[in-house]
C-alpha cells in the first residue's frame, strides 16, 4: 500500500512539473549598453540540415566577425542591418594575444541573442 502510495505522489509531482509553464527571463534594457551596428547578415548553411547566423559588426570602432548558433527548426532567417544594443557576457583573454569574446544583443521585441566573436577584421 505504501508504494502505491509513493508511486502516486510521485506520478503528480512529475506531472506538476511536466506542465509547469517556464517565463521567460525578465530583459532590463538598461543593463545593454554597447553599441553595436550590423553591417552584414548572412546565414551559413553546413552539411547537415543547420544553420549559423554569421554577421559583420561594429563595436567600438571596430570590426568584428560574429556567429550566432541557431536550432535547426529555427527558421528566422538573416538578421537586420542596423543599430542593437548589447552586452559583453563572456570576456576570457587567456593569453595576452588570445581572446574568447560573447556579446548578448537585445532585439527590438525584448528577446535576446548571443553573438561569438570568430574574427577580427582591421
Amino acid at each position: 500500500m505504501k508504494k502505491i502510495a509513493i508511486l502516486s505522489l510521485l506520478t503528480m509531482l512529475l506531472s506538476a512539473l511536466a506542465l509547469a509553464e517556464k517565463k521567460p527571463a525578465v530583459v532590463n534594457p538598461a543593463d545593454y549598453t554597447i553599441n553595436v551596428h550590423v553591417v552584414e547578415s548572412r546565414i551559413s548553411i553546413d552539411l547537415v540540415p543547420c544553420a549559423q547566423r554569421l554577421l559583420t559588426v561594429i563595436i567600438n570602432q571596430k570590426k568584428y566577425e560574429v556567429w550566432s548558433p541557431t536550432k535547426c527548426t529555427d527558421g528566422k532567417g538573416v538578421l537586420a542591418l542596423g543599430d542593437y544594443k548589447a552586452k559583453l557576457v563572456k570576456d576570457v583573454h587567456s593569453t595576452a594575444y588570445q581572446s574568447l569574446q560573447i556579446y548578448q544583443v537585445i532585439l527590438p521585441d525584448n528577446t535576446t541573442m548571443n553573438f561569438n566573436i570568430i574574427g577580427l577584421i582591421e
